[in-house]
């Protein structure tokens, strides 16, 4: 039986809260801004900064209001004079340090410590003496870099690798008045999920080599969308000046990536420093847009034609795809590869108390969704590794198996079924007559990876189950057959290092540029809208963070207009087609 909320009162509002609150959360819902820096709902609450001291009558000292427990009963003061002159303290001596370089600092514009000191701050200095001075623009590792100078201990960058991503790449090193953030000796900042760390850091102290001094944030449009790094489909938000993209960062979404992104998709799949294509061509020579259409359109007349999609295009242009090779009757392929599908939902795999993963590295190969793991096993789940492969979570990996039949038996054994198992409710007979209790795993049960659909049955799975694909679209691409490149022509849509393609004759839609017959430049997935599936066939919306200058176009825009250069459908018909 769940125990009774309890009632406290801050700074004069009532709220009822669940026993067991955080006076720092209870207040949010009072509608009670506390400040803080250490501070972070999805960390494990520290203390460090001590930014957030309050008042609560019958305490006789101030007390952190982001490690204190509500209680019923509790009154709460967090804007007397007692905890405003603490707060005030408190920006004070984090200031005697802190450079006052906020006019060439990424972080001005969208600083807690800037806001901090506006809002709870003295408004000047009693501090005479120098301040610190150490090394600047200290690099991590080809991403990161830090500012040491910035840094006010808070440790949500060392946390967050700790309980998050539980690699422990960055440490606190030195002690007392020397300690730094930074890496041991000899090691490098080479987490996957290292650009998180620029999100949580409260200061300008740790910062993306990528975006550092291209953009302010009153500069930037943003415009929400979705990663497409790969299939998992991690909610982000674009940001770009003057309609060229700068930068990415995550968007919460608690049933996708929580509010994490992997550094690939957020440094990675942005189309920065990358020659684009921006005008058709025909041979390899500039043309207009209808020249090349015309040109594309008797190449792909001929008897001998084959379409090829990669597996991150939109829904859209497939759907066109679709249309386009049933009016050419020529066939439609996925390259580089089918790519699998699953049941269930990223949320099954989180609530799932048994997680199985068959020669699959989720680590390397779907980052994010290793995250949402390691949350299950947070909440009391265990984790097992079938295979002789990389395992990038083999820190928390429960057990290791060379084959399922070795997991199953590990699994029925009387002797490990305590540690990890439990029994069914009903018995069985053993031989002899005996009666025997069978084992299998506390439901729900996720099984990743090849093979996982007959392993799943066995073990009566409820979580998520299946051989994810692997590419932004990929879920939408599995019935598609994989190409076989056997056609004299090939329509290759999307940017991929297509296979060798002598003697072929090839019309090609792409954002980079490219050898061929005909080349159509497209956008970029963050240049355009449309729709792409996740690998648990959630369907998100893409939309345009910035425009690319010249004739690029929309993927589904680009088939459409080869479909009226055909003669198979109206352009305006088939362009609302794509959209719908």
């Amino acid at each position: 039986m769940a125990e009774p909320p309890v009632h406290v009162i801050i700074d004069g509002r009532e709220v009822e809260v669940p026993r067991g609150t955080l006076v720092i959360e209870a207040a949010k819902q009072a509608g009670v801004e506390i400040p803080v820096f250490c501070y972070h709902p999805k960390l494990k609450p520290v203390g460090a900064c001590r930014m957030c001291l309050v008042d609560i009558e019958k305490m006789p000292r101030l007390q952190t209001a982001c490690t204190t427990p509500v209680a019923e009963g509790m009154i709460v003061h967090s804007a007397n004079d007692r905890a405003r002159s603490a707060q005030k303290g408190i920006i004070e001596l984090l200031l005697a340090n802190h450079p006052l370089d906020c006019p060439i600092c990424d972080k001005g514009g969208e600083c807690p410590l800037q806001d901090n000191t506006f809002t709870f701050g003295l408004g000047t200095s009693r501090y005479g003496e120098p301040k610190r001075r150490l090394a600047k623009a200290l690099p991590l590792s080809d991403r990161i870099v830090l500012d040491r100078e910035r840094c006010i201990m808070c440790y949500r960058c060392v946390r967050f690798q700790d309980e998050i991503a539980g690699d422990q790449a960055l440490a606190a090193v030195e002690r007392a008045g020397t300690t730094q953030i930074g890496v041991l000796e000899g090691e490098t900042f080479d987490s996957p999920f290292s650009g998180n760390t620029i999100d949580l850091c409260p200061v300008g102290a740790l910062l993306s080599r990528q975006y550092r001094f291209r953009a302010r944030p009153w500069d930037l449009q943003r415009a929400p969308s979705v990663c497409v790094g790969c299939a998992v489909g991690c909610n982000v938000e674009l940001h770009a000046r003057d309609q060229a993209l700068q930068r990415m960062v995550p968007r919460e979404n608690m049933a996708v990536n929580n509010e994490w992104l992997c550094d690939y998709g957020r440094f990675d799949s942005l189309p920065l420093g990358i020659e684009r294509a921006r005008q058709a061509a025909v041979d390899g020579s500039p043309v207009s847009w209808s020249v090349a259409l015309g040109r594309a359109a008797e190449l792909l007349r001929s008897d001998s034609c084959e379409i090829v999609a990669a597996p991150s295009i939109t829904n859209e242009a497939l759907a066109a795809l679709r249309k386009l090779s049933a009016g050419l009757g020529a066939p439609l392929g996925v390259w580089p590869a089918r790519t699998g599908r699953v049941r269930g939902s990223i949320e099954d795999l989180v609530a799932s108390k048994t997680i199985i993963l068959l020669d699959f590295d989720v680590w390397r190969e779907l980052p994010v969704l290793a995250l949402r793991i390691r949350e299950a096993l947070a909440a009391g789940g265990r984790l097992y590794f079938v295979g002789s492969g990389s395992n990038g979570l083999r820190r928390d990996t429960a057990a290791t198996y060379g084959s399922v039949e070795e997991l199953l038996q590990a699994f029925a054994s009387p002797e490990l079924a305590s540690r990890f198992t439990a029994p069914r409710p009903e018995p069985s007979t053993g031989a002899g007559g005996d009666p025997r209790r069978s084992y299998g795993p506390p439901a729900p049960v996720s099984v990743l990876g090849g093979g996982a659909e007959d392993l799943a049955q066995r073990l009566e799975a409820t979580g998520m189950v299946g051989e994810p694909p692997k590419a932004a679209n990929g879920y939408a691409m599995a019935e598609l057959p994989a190409a076989n490149f056997s056609a004299e022509t090939l329509l290759l849509v999307g940017n991929e290092d297509w296979p060798s393609l002598n003697g072929k004759r090839t019309v090609q839609l792409r954002w980079t540029p490219a050898a061929g017959d005909v080349v159509l430049p497209m956008t970029h997935p963050y240049e355009q809208s449309g729709t792409i599936t996740n690998l648990e066939g959630r369907v998100q919306q893409l939309q345009a963070g910035g425009k690319l200058a010249g004739d690029a176009r929309p993927d589904w825009a680009a088939v459409a207009d080869l479909a009226r250069a055909l003669g198979l459908t109206p352009a305006e018909e088939e362009r609302q087609a794509a959209i719908a």
